[in-house]
């Protein structure tokens, strides 16, 4: 997928760990360490576009990191005729193709270095990991990439910074970017390629329609009825749970807001049954109690409803469960209603993992 000027659309990942080291993936079968980045596919936000490249090439979850900022224009850089004909074999495909526009993306990670899987897909990108520290010697970029770099960058003085996250304060804390007496060291790739957001231009008509959103929650009535038993899908929570779990598929709606909302009935050793009318955000990883039900089959409002981290790591995750095997592609909400209730068949779902010890 390419812009009018000839770019292809992509995500960079600069992930942080505790000690401020980043993270760099060995290319499978070569000697070449780079960052987490990928193209961004028809329909998806750059933030949806990160989140996926995440986890298919370093197998984490939303929920394992926290975004610390990101580029706030484009970052473009032109592919050497050279490079282009190394890379494809069919001229035809290259018609119009001038290079990249990027978004980069500064992460912290929460989770645990053991939770970093190469092999999330079936078609991964690296073959070994490490964390480096974040700078490097200039000549170890490939030139074509920091062409764009201001003269003040490339110097022995300071190293300025612009506003090219939507707030300086996390770079303060998480990486320096003011960096006296540098001589010929950059910050990482990531970083020197941030640094041309400084002058990227945004789309000739003035729109972008990468740029993040404001998250608007649309209205959540509730539901007029009690759970229909006939239509209650059983689903596995976790190997440690005592409850067992079941969803009305009858109550599940897809909302434009990004929000899937549903009834969840919970069931306890005894018999005893409760029902939570819940939503949930893909590209967050979030829910949210909207309403339960009471002893008398009416529903009850939850004034205090508001959104919380999914928990995976808990005997009773249900909401991890529905969210990673039947609502959510990776951080994008599933919007075909029969790809869910297939997804929720006891042969096809996925949601069950195990509970870490």
């Amino acid at each position: 997928m390419l812009d009018r000027e000839g770019y292809r659309p992509n995500v960079g990942i600069v992930l942080l760990n505790a000690r401020n080291e980043v993270f760099w993936g060995k290319r499978i079968g070569q000697h070449s360490w780079q960052f987490p980045q990928g193209g961004i596919q028809h329909g998806e936000s750059p933030e949806q576009a990160m989140y996926r490249e995440l986890h298919e090439e370093v197998g984490l979850f939303p929920h394992h990191v926290e975004i610390l900022g990101r580029t706030r224009d484009w970052i473009r850089y032109d592919v050497p005729e050279e490079f282009m004909r190394r890379q494809t074999v069919n001229r035809n495909q290259r018609v119009g193709y001038k290079g990249q526009k990027q978004i980069w993306y500064l992460l912290r990670m929460l989770g645990q270095d053991h939770e970093i899987q190469l092999r999330a897909t079936a078609h991964p990108e690296f073959d070994a990991w490490r964390w480096h520290p974040y700078w490097i010697e200039l000549e170890t970029v490939i030139d074509f990439q920091t062409r764009g770099l201001p003269i003040s960058t490339l110097g022995t003085g300071t190293l300025y910074c612009c506003q090219f996250f939507n707030t300086s304060a996390y770079l303060g804390n998480a990486i320096r970017v003011f960096a006296h007496t540098m001589k010929r060291s950059l910050c990482t790739i990531a970083l020197t390629l941030i640094l041309a957001g400084c002058f990227s231009d945004p789309l000739v008509d003035g729109t972008d329609p990468y740029a993040p959103t404001v998250f608007k929650e649309g209205l959540s009535p509730l539901p007029l009825n009690p759970p229909n038993k006939k239509y209650l899908v059983p689903f596995v929570v976790s190997q440690k749970t005592v409850f067992t779990f079941a969803v009305d598929t009858e109550s599940i709606k897809i909302g434009n807001d990004g929000v899937t909302r549903y009834i969840v009935v919970i069931t306890n050793p005894s018999g005893g049954q409760n029902a939570y009318f819940e939503g949930i955000r893909c590209d967050t990883f979030q829910w949210r109690l909207y309403g339960t039900l009471e002893t008398y089959q009416q529903w009850r409002t939850n004034p205090l409803g508001q959104w919380l981290p999914i928990r995976d790591n808990v005997p009773n995750r249900y909401q991890a469960a529905l969210a990673k095997g039947a609502f959510c592609n990776l951080a994008t909400q599933e919007k075909s209603f029969s790809k869910v209730v297939k997804s929720l068949d006891p042969n096809n779902f996925t949601g069950l993992t195990p509970i870490p010890q």
